[in-house]
């Protein structure tokens, strides 16, 4: 995205989890929603790319918000509307209630 004018930020050595991972379920908890927080980006990436010049790039971000989507639908247990479009989805939560 550096074409586009962004900077992207460098990793951090360390993220803070929002919350613990004890167990095989915690880790499939934090598994869905880094994935639903990943389709969000990639919406919003797709979103933004509406330019023509940015056919090639929109297809990049269409087919990371389809790849995010579908490994949370595998990691949830299911899908949900609008992968990556909480607001379109209703409340959200990372155990897809």
């Amino acid at each position: 995205m550096q074409r586009l004018g962004a900077e992207p930020v460098p990793p951090a050595a360390a993220y803070a989890l929002p919350a613990p991972v004890r167990t095989a379920a915690d880790a499939r908890t934090l598994l869905t929603l880094l994935e639903e927080r990943l389709a969000a980006v990639w919406a919003d990436a797709v979103a933004d790319l509406g330019r023509p010049a940015d056919r090639d790039l929109r297809r990049q971000a269409a087919d990371g918000l389809a790849d995010a989507a579908v490994a949370a639908a595998r990691w949830r247990g299911g899908s949900v509307p609008f992968p990556g479009l909480p607001e379109r989805s209703g409340p959200a939560s990372a155990d897809g209630s």
